[in-house]
């Protein structure tokens, strides 16, 4: 049986019991928490091993489990470190990976929301530039609607300014102004244009 639990309720408590028992956040790196993440995974994988070979012992998936809920906390905590808000990151993966093999099955508060679909009450929806708070750069360009909730709690899922995913609630989300616009373009050029860099080829059937 569940407990309800989030990926607010887990950042909050994982970051607090983080600086509270270990250490602050960043007093590790981000190749730090990295690394801490590997091994977690790697211990997981060496448990599969002996389950395939047949000598794990009685308590294999138990371990198992206990290691996969290591990656966990260690994947949020890298999360945290750098600034990622990992439930956006995941709805945004998960449903970017949905269109591209034309699957109708998509994450988020709303069942079947997808991107393309308005917030409640039709204010924002997918593709559209919005402001999320303070700063030159506090914009998202939108990518999924939770629908789930009208109004001022529709909550957005996108790519910040920057490039890193981002969520917001659409009371704290405004319509952007030229020079917003325009800070947008200078980060975020058209494909081959502005940068130099070339689009990075994407592997067939990777997720």
């Amino acid at each position: 049986m569940g407990n309800g639990l989030t990926f607010a309720a887990l950042r909050k408590t994982n970051v607090a019991r983080c600086e509270k028992a270990f250490h602050a956040l960043t007093a590790w790196s981000a190749q730090d928490w990295a690394c801490a993440l590997a091994g977690e995974v790697g211990k997981a994988c060496n448990i599969v091993k002996k389950m395939r070979r047949g000598d794990a012992g009685p308590d294999a998936r138990r371990d198992l489990g206990s290691e996969l809920a290591d990656t966990i906390i260690y994947a949020d905590l890298l999360a945290a470190r750098e600034g990622i808000d990992l439930e956006a990151a995941v709805i945004a993966k998960f449903n970017e990976v949905s269109r591209r093999r034309n699957c109708d099955i998509f994450l988020g508060e709303g069942e079947g929301a997808g991107a393309g679909e308005g917030a409640g009450d039709g204010s924002f929806t997918a593709g559209q530039i919005v402001r999320t708070g303070e700063g030159p750069t506090a914009l998202m360009r939108i990518e999924h609607v939770s629908s789930r909730h009208g109004g001022p709690l529709a909550r957005y899922y996108g790519q910040h300014c920057l490039g890193h995913i981002v969520g917001a609630y659409h009371n704290n989300c405004s319509r952007p102004n030229a020079e917003d616009m325009e800070t947008w373009r200078r980060h975020n050029p058209p494909e081959g244009k502005g940068t130099g860099k070339k689009k990075a080829k994407r592997g067939k059937g990777k997720a």
